[in-house]
Parts: structure tokens; C-alpha cells; sequence
């Protein structure tokens, strides 16, 4: 599970620089890089199948970013880094018996931290947890958008986007994700179910006040904005429910 913890947290790490230099795929590649190999030496994960692993985790974060950013920016292909990044996590926990467990200094460092239940924590969860909340941010709204894109939900830039007429929605997302999240960890599972429940709350008067408006011929039709809003809300929900099944593994 290690393994799997690094290559999600160089990908969010990634993700996070390449959402404020879109254009950009070489700096968050050696990001991505640089992030694996740092955390291979604060976790000792140094072993030969260790460093295979970890080279495989490298090969996946590079293509992501890669084709992520191919695919945003010629409107075509959104299925191939959706494919190289969900087999990529697949193939970890397939061969995640064959590498060690995190240790080394962020082993100690969780050991001396005065910090309350963050002692009992071991370094494997806790790096799955950072990881996998991280991904709730950038990497997640991406996995979103390739989804919407590869379903035609999603139109071409210089097109009307449904987007347009949903306000928040790349900043409620990330946050309505990490809430799941917290409260999926803490046990809260009815909370959890309380939030997704609220979005359709907060969002069918919008949509509502927007199917009553006059529409423009320009303007988004509203059969597509809520397309949008639905497969969008059910994907994030999805990426935040898997990154609960993830920490439980660990």
C-alpha cells in the first residue's frame, strides 16, 4: 500500500502545480519525480522490489500528467490517462505484497509528534491519507473534467459551457470531497450521506430558477447542465468514496 500512497501523492502534488501553469508538463513531472523520491527516503522504501515498484509509480505519474494535459488541450483521447492512472493504482495493490511497509524517518516522526491519536498512526496510513485527501483537489476535479469531456457533457473551449451556469462548482467540489472524506474516516457515514444530500439540495433551486428563465440560442440548453451537474456530482462522489476504501486497506 505504500507504493500506492506515493504514486497518488505525486500525482496530486502534480496536479496541484500543473492547476496553476495549465499549459505546462515538464515542471510537474519533476515534480512528480522529485515527490517519489523524497518520500522513498523519508519512508525507507529502498529495497530492489521497492524501487521497481517505485519506478512503475514514476512511468504512471509521468504519463498522467502527460496525457492529461494532451487531452485537455486537444479535446480527444480523455479515456487514456483515465486508464493509465486507475490501472496504474490497480497494479500496485495487485503487487502491494511484494513491497516493504513505510518506515524510516516518518516512522519516528509520527512517534515523537505531540500531537493527539497522531502517534498511534502508522507511517503507511498516514501517508495513504494525506495522499488520497490530496487527490480530492486538483487531481480529482481533472478526473472529473475527463470524465465529463469523454461522455460529450463537456464542450470544446470557446464553446458555452453547462459550467457556466453552475456557480462554485471547481471549488465546491474539492470541498464537498474532502468532507466525505473527513467524515468517512471518523466514522460519520450518515454525515457523509447528510452532505451529498445537501448539494441536491442547494443546487435544484438554481437549476430550477434556470429551466424557468427565457434561454438564449447561444446559452446552454438546461437538459444539459444538469447532465453535467449529475454525472460531475456522481464521478467526485465516486472519487471520494474510493479514497475511503483506500485508507480502509491501510
Amino acid at each position: 500500500m505504500s507504493q500506492v500512497a506515493v504514486l497518488l501523492l505525486a500525482v496530486a502534488v502534480a496536479d496541484l502545480l500543473r492547476a496553476r501553469r495549465p499549459t505546462s508538463t515538464r515542471a510537474p513531472i519533476i515534480v512528480a519525480l522529485a515527490t517519489i523520491v523524497v518520500t522513498a527516503l523519508l519512508t525507507h522504501l529502498t529495497r530492489w522490489p521497492d524501487l521497481l515498484l517505485l519506478a512503475g509509480c514514476a512511468l504512471v505519474a509521468s504519463a498522467w500528467v502527460g496525457l492529461a494535459a494532451r487531452s485537455e488541450r486537444e479535446h480527444r483521447h480523455e479515456i487514456r490517462p483515465l486508464l493509465v492512472l486507475g490501472g496504474g493504482v490497480v497494479v500496485l495493490l495487485l503487487l502491494a505484497g511484494a513491497g516493504s511497509t513505510a518506515g524510516g524517518a516518518l516512522g519516528r516522526w509520527l512517534h515523537w509528534v505531540d500531537l493527539p491519536h497522531l502517534q498511534d498512526v502508522g507511517p503507511e496510513r498516514f501517508l495513504l491519507v494525506l495522499a488520497v485527501a490530496l487527490v480530492q483537489l486538483s487531481t480529482a476535479n481533472q478526473l472529473v473534467r475527463l470524465v465529463l469531456a469523454s461522455v460529450g457533457a463537456l464542450k470544446p473551449s470557446g464553446q458555452p459551457q453547462p459550467a457556466d451556469r453552475l456557480r462554485g462548482g471547481r471549488l465546491l467540489g474539492p470541498m464537498e470531497r474532502l468532507f466525505i472524506l473527513c467524515l468517512g474516516l471518523a466514522g460519520e457515514a450518515a454525515a457523509a450521506g447528510l452532505v451529498i444530500a445537501a448539494k441536491g439540495l442547494i443546487r435544484f433551486p438554481e437549476l430550477n430558477a434556470r429551466r424557468a428563465a427565457p434561454q438564449q440560442q447561444s446559452e446552454v440548453g438546461i437538459d444539459e447542465v444538469t447532465e453535467y451537474l449529475l454525472v460531475g456530482s456522481f464521478v467526485s462522489w465516486l472519487i471520494s468514496l474510493a479514497g475511503l476504501a483506500l485508507a480502509a486497506l491501510a
